[in-house]
C-alpha cells in the first residue's frame, strides 16, 4: 500500500531516533556493511569505543586503561589485528605526544605488541615508527631501543635501509655512558644492535671502536657486566661482519683482554676470537702466535679455537690452488665450524627473542596504575590480565578464539524484578552492561570490559554489541528466561524512557542482523511512541499494520505526521478508505490540517446525528 515506506530511514525523529544510539556511531563507516554476523563486527566496535575515549580529553584519566584494552584487542586479534592498524596506529602516536611519563611508557609498549603481533604487514607505517624513534631517542631511550629491536626483528630487510641513520645513535650513546660513567642504557643497545645483526653487515666497522672501547676501555670505570656483555654481543655480530679489513682492530683488543686482570672475561674473549676466526678463514693464521703465547702465559684452554687452529694450519698446508680458491669455507672440515656457528646464532636468536619478549612484560609490569596507587605488576591489578596475554600461538591467519560464556553470571546480572527508582534501573542497565562485556565470546569486547566497569557511558554504548555477541552463545530455554525478563523490565512502570531507548535499540540492532529478539511488535511500538522515538514507533507500527491494518491505521497517520511526513500520512488515510473500507475518523483530517476535509467529515457526521435523532 502507499502508506509511508519502510521504517529506517525517517527523518526529522525525536531526540531518541539514533538508529542502535551510539552504537551505530562507533561504527567507522557509520554501520555500512557491517552486519554483528560478521568478524570484524566486534573488533571494529571495541576500538572504535576505545578510540573515541583516548580522544576525548575530559577522559584522559581512563585513557591508560584505554591504551590496555587496546593491547589486549590486538593480541587477540594477532595477524587479523592488520585491517584495525589504520585506527590504531595514529591513535598511539597521538597519545605519544600528549601523554605524562607513564602514558608514553605504555604506549610504547602497545606498540611493541602491535609489532609482534602484525610483524612485517606494518612496512607501510615505517617510516612514522622511525620517525617516533629520532623523536623520543634521548626522553625515552630505553623504550626506543626496545621497539628498535623489535622492528629490525619483525621488519628485517625492509628496516635495513634506516641502519645508516641509527647507528650513529649507538656510538653516541656507548661514548657518553663512558664518559659520565652512567652504563644503565648500554645493556638494551646491545640488544638491539643483536637484533639489528642480519641488517648492520658492512656498517658495523662504525660500531667497532664504540664497542671495543666498551669491553677494553682506557679507564677501568667500566663495570665487567658491562665488559662482559659487550664481548658477547661482539661474538654474536662478528659473523655478520666483513671482518677482512677490521681483523687487526678487532683481534688485539680481545688479546688484550685475554692478557688483563679478569679472569672472568677471557672465555668470552676466546669466544669472540673463534667466531672472527670463522669468519676469516686462512687469513686468521696470521693472529695464531700472539694468541697461542698469551693463552700459555695465562695457561688458557679453549676446545673451539685448538680444533680451529688445527683447520687452519690444514687450510695452509692444503695445495696452493685450495688456499687460494674461493672455496676454501666447504674445504678441511670449514664447513662444519660454520655449521656450529650457525647452531651458535640459531641459539643467540633464541635468547634474544626471549630476552625482547620479557623486556616487553617487564615494561608492561614496571608501570603503576593511574587509579590507586597499586603496581600493575600486581596480579590484582584490575588489568594485569591484559598486559600479560602471550603473543598468539595459533596460526597468524587463524580468527581469534571465542571465549565461553558463563550463562549463571548473566543470569544473576538480567533480573530486574527489584529496580524501582532512576537510580536503581541505572545501575541494573551499568551492571548488565559490564557483565555482558565480561563474559562476551568476543576477546575484543571483554577487554573493554574494565574500562566499562568505572566508565558508565562506555558501558552503555557497548551494551547491544556485548548482548548480541552473547545471545547466539545462549541455550534456547536461556534465550526464552532472557527474554521474559526484558519483557517484565519493559513493563515495568518505573523504568524510565533512557532504559527503554537503550533496549528499543537493542531489538533494532538484531533486527539489523536477522537476529530479531521474540518481544512483542506492538508494545514495542508503543514504548517508542512513549519515547518519542518515532521512527522506530513507525517501524514496529508498519510491521503491525501488515497483520491487523485496522488497528494501526490511526497511530500509523499519528506517527508519519510527528515525523513531517503528511503525504505519507494521506497515504495511510488513503490506503484505509479504498482498501479496508474503513470510516475516516473526522480527527484524522484535523491532525493533517486538512481543515476543508475535516468540516465537510464534522457536517455529515452532524447532518447523520440529526437524521438518527429525527428517527
Amino acid at each position: 500500500g502507499g502508506h509511508g515506506g519502510g521504517g529506517h530511514g525517517h527523518g526529522g525523529g525525536g531526540p531518541n531516533d539514533d538508529l542502535a544510539g551510539d552504537l551505530l556511531s562507533l561504527l567507522p563507516l557509520g554501520g555500512s556493511g557491517l552486519t554483528a554476523n560478521g568478524e570484524e563486527y566486534y573488533p571494529t566496535v571495541a576500538i572504535s569505543a576505545m578510540t573515541r575515549v583516548i580522544r576525548d580529553p575530559t577522559l584522559v584519566s581512563q585513557h591508560l586503561t584505554a591504551i590496555y584494552a587496546l593491547v589486549a584487542i590486538v593480541k587477540a586479534l594477532g595477524i587479523n589485528a592488520v585491517p584495525y592498524l589504520h585506527k590504531i596506529l595514529p591513535l598511539l602516536f597521538s597519545v605519544l605526544r600528549y601523554g605524562d611519563d607513564l602514558l608514553r611508557e605504555e604506549t610504547f609498549t602497545a606498540l611493541r605488541t602491535v609489532v609482534l603481533c602484525v610483524r612485517q604487514h606494518l612496512r607501510r607505517w615505517l617510516p612514522d615508527l622511525v620517525s617516533l624513534l629520532h623523536e623520543y631517542w634521548i626522553s625515552n631511550t630505553r623504550s626506543c631501543l626496545l621497539l628498535l629491536a623489535d622492528l629490525s626483528a619483525a621488519l628485517r630487510d625492509d628496516f635495513a635501509i634506516y641502519v645508516s641513520e641509527l647507528l650513529p645513535k649507538f656510538v653516541l650513546l656507548f661514548g657518553d655512558a663512558e664518559r659520565v660513567g652512567n652504563f644503565e642504557m648500554v645493556r638494551p643497545a646491545l640488544v638491539s644492535l643483536e637484533a639489528m645483526g642480519h641488517i648492520v653487515g658492512d656498517s658495523l666497522h662504525l660500531l667497532l671502536p664504540a664497542l671495543v672501547r666498551l669491553f677494553c676501555p682506557a679507564s677501568g670505570n667500566t663495570p665487567i657486566e658491562v665488559r662482559k656483555a659487550a664481548l658477547k654481543s661482539l661474538r654474536k655480530l662478528l659473523p655478520r661482519f666483513q671482518a677482512g679489513n677490521f681483523a687487526s682492530a678487532t683481534v688485539h683488543p680481545l688479546i688484550r683482554v685475554l692478557d688483563g686482570q679478569v679472569d672472568e672475561l677471557r672465555r668470552d674473549a676466546l669466544d669472540a676470537i673463534c667466531a672472527l676466526a670463522v669468519a676469516l678463514g686462512p687469513d686468521f693464521a696470521i693472529f695464531l702466535p700472539t694468541i697461542r703465547k698469551t693463552m700459555a702465559r695465562h695457561r688458557l684452554q679453549h676446545e673451539w679455537l685448538d680444533r680451529l687452529a688445527k683447520k687452519v694450519s690444514t687450510l695452509l698446508h692444503e695445495p696452493p690452488c685450495m688456499s687460494e680458491a674461493d672455496d676454501w669455507e666447504s674445504s678441511g672440515g670449514w664447513a662444519e665450524e660454520l655449521d656450529v656457528l650457525a647452531r651458535l646464532q640459531q641459539s643467540d636468536a633464541l635468547s634474544l627473542s626471549s630476552s625482547l619478549t620479557a623486556s616487553l612484560s617487564a615494561s608492561a609490569a614496571s608501570s603503576s596504575s593511574p587509579s590507586a596507587s597499586s603496581s600493575t605488576n600486581n596480579p590484582h591489578h584490575p588489568h594485569h590480565h591484559l598486559l600479560h596475554l602471550p603473543p598468539p600461538s595459533t596460526p597468524l591467519d587463524a580468527p581469534p578464539a571465542k571465549l565461553q560464556v558463563d550463562a549463571t553470571a548473566l543470569r544473576r546480572a538480567w533480573e530486574s524484578s527489584q529496580r524501582v527508582t532512576k537510580e536503581d534501573w541505572a545501575e541494573w542497565m551499568r551492571n548488565f552492561a559490564v557483565e555482558l562485556l565480561r563474559e562476551s565470546p568476543s576477546p575484543a569486547l571483554r577487554a573493554c570490559q574494565p574500562l566499562a566497569q568505572v566508565h558508565p557511558t562506555l558501558a552503555r554504548d557497548l551494551f547491544a554489541a556485548g548482548f548480541v555477541s552473547c545471545w547466539s552463545d545462549l541455550e534456547s530455554g536461556l534465550q526464552e528466561q532472557l527474554v521474559r525478563s526484558l519483557e517484565a523490565a519493559l513493563a515495568n512502570p518505573t523504568i524510565p524512557p533512557e532504559t527503554v531507548t537503550a533496549l528499543l535499540n537493542l531489538a533494532e540492532l538484531m533486527e539489523h542482523d536477522d537476529k530479531r529478539l521474540p518481544l512483542d511488535t506492538r508494545t514495542l511500538g508503543a514504548l517508542a511512541e512513549k519515547c518519542h522515538a518515532f521512527a522506530k514507533a513507525l517501524h514496529y507500527k508498519e510491521l503491525e499494520f501488515q497483520t491487523s491494518p485496522q488497528t494501526a491505521v490511526e497511530t500509523l497517520i499519528h506517527i508519519n505526521n510527528q515525523l513531517r511526513q503528511p503525504e505519507a500520512a494521506v497515504g495511510v488515510l488513503t490506503y484505509a478508505q479504498k482498501h479496508l473500507h474503513m470510516e475516516l475518523k473526522e480527527g484524522w483530517y484535523e491532525k493533517l490540517c486538512r481543515w476543508d476535509e475535516a468540516l465537510e467529515a464534522y457536517e455529515r457526521k452532524i447532518q447523520k446525528c440529526r437524521e438518527e435523532m429525527a428517527a
